[in-house]
């Protein structure tokens, strides 16, 4: 009898970048969030006149649309919203083990992205997307399940990332200081030297001198960052040297001008430590209140029993800047997009109480009401509770009937966000959990 194949266990980490595009170290790993990646490639195919057959082809854009999901998470929807809304103002009530993130997105700004590199793999191989975005949002809480997903772009999909092991990548960093004017200057890896590099060289030419080298493969390392002297270039090995503790570049100087100049090479991350694995703290729905209230200050005072359904929606929130330069094959920034579909939604059990709600909630000046959406965990420490509260500003369109929704009557409320002075915006998100930071 032949032996049976299981599935493949298909591994999600991500790490946070500090510039676009510029690939870190995927080195935290996650419980439910997965992403699926999605190659975006436009093709142009040219037929000469009197050929039945195109007689060439070229490649246009090359990036990565991937989608994701996860169960609804204390802590991974840390890294939702901050890919969504940018980094979170974070303090540390009660100095104990727990950590409150606030977003506060305005009308005008909906903050500025964080962005992340992203693999996923096996034993036998992985891809990486640099550059990732999670760009949009669908959630949905009910008695059946509590669950989020989206849309992300990134930048082209890197098949070459060799096996997944419990390794991370070595980063250094290349920096030079005096200001020189002139010169060029060598790197030395493992006892292979580089030719002359001019003294104010990009990252594509330091890239190129350490890929020329016998020992350092095409793809066993990328460099990212601003241009020598006053900029700061990143270099991560990947391939075959990622997930390995890498022998450290040194340099040679031939500088000139400025006041000593010198370059100086340090490490960022060494290779091979394991990696972390972020905890899982799954919302419940047993733990969800909602609150609808008729001014900001009162938010999260009137509470209703009679929801049986809440989602949120947000609809993609930035569009890639795609740019005619060999250096950004992708794109090279991301813009934010005029946004007018921002909604949250509710199924409410259709009796006296909610139907004069609706009749107020629902007139023809359309009042401006403040939901809170708020889930409760488990007690991390003191008086902290892992928590989760979602605070809008809405006004009501048309409610619509259901009948089917657990069987019973009901209606269903979409609401539309808007800018609201009191609320500081039309959205504001409070997460607390056990994570300083991303």
């Amino acid at each position: 009898m032949a032996a049976s194949r299981g599935a493949v266990n298909q591994k999600l980490y991500l790490g946070v970048e500090s510039v676009i595009g510029a690939a870190v170290a995927a080195a935290k790993s996650f419980p439910s969030l997965s992403v699926d990646f999605q190659r975006m490639q436009d093709d142009q195919f040219y037929r000469p006149s009197g050929q039945l057959v195109p007689g060439s082809g070229v490649k246009h854009r090359e990036m990565s649309e991937p989608s994701y999901n996860l169960g609804a998470d204390y802590n991974e929807l840390l890294y939702v919203f901050a890919g969504l809304f940018g980094a979170p103002t974070t303090t540390n009530p009660g100095s104990g083990s727990a950590y409150q993130h606030v977003w506060t997105p305005t009308a005008s700004s909906f903050g500025t992205p964080k962005t992340f590199t992203a693999r996923k793999g096996d034993s036998v191989a992985s891809s990486q997307v640099a550059g990732l975005h999670f760009n949009s949002m669908e959630m949905t809480l009910s008695d059946d399940n509590a669950e989020v997903s989206g849309e992300c772009f990134g930048y082209a999909i890197n098949d070459t990332q060799g096996a997944i092991a419990a390794l991370t990548d070595e980063v250094q960093q290349l920096t030079i200081t005096g200001s020189p004017t002139g010169g060029t200057f060598t790197l030395t890896y493992s006892s292979q030297t580089t030719s002359a590099i001019p003294y104010n060289a990009t990252a594509a030419e330091v890239e190129a001198a350490l890929i020329a080298l016998s020992n350092i493969g095409a793809d066993d390392v990328r460099v990212y960052g601003s241009s020598l002297p006053s900029g700061t270039l990143t270099i991560h090995f990947t391939g075959a040297l990622g997930g390995a503790n890498v022998a450290q570049i040194t340099s040679t100087d031939s500088l000139t001008g400025g006041s000593s100049p010198a370059t100086a090479i340090s490490t960022l991350q060494a290779g091979g430590a394991s990696y972390s694995a972020i905890a899982q703290q799954p919302i419940s729905k047993s733990t969800i209140n909602v609150y609808i209230d008729t001014t900001s200050g009162a938010i999260g005072t009137t509470k209703y029993c009679d929801a049986l359904e809440i989602g949120l929606s947000i609809p993609p929130l930035r569009n890639p800047v795609k740019v005619l330069c060999t250096a950004y094959p992708s794109f090279k920034d991301s813009v934010q997009v005029a946004v007018e579909e921002m909604r949250s939604s509710m199924v409410l059990i259709k009796n006296t109480d909610i139907i004069t709600f609706m009749q107020t909630y629902n007139a023809a000046t359309k009042p401006t009401r403040y939901i809170r959406y708020e889930a409760i965990g488990a007690l991390i420490g003191g008086s902290n509770y892992y928590k989760l509260w979602i605070d809008q500003a809405v006004k009501c369109e048309t409610p619509e009937d259901v009948t089917n929704v657990q069987e019973t009557y009901a209606y269903r409320v979409n609401n539309r966000f808007v800018d609201d002075s009191g609320l500081g915006g039309p959205i504001k998100i409070t997460l607390v959990n056990t994570l300083a930071s991303l």
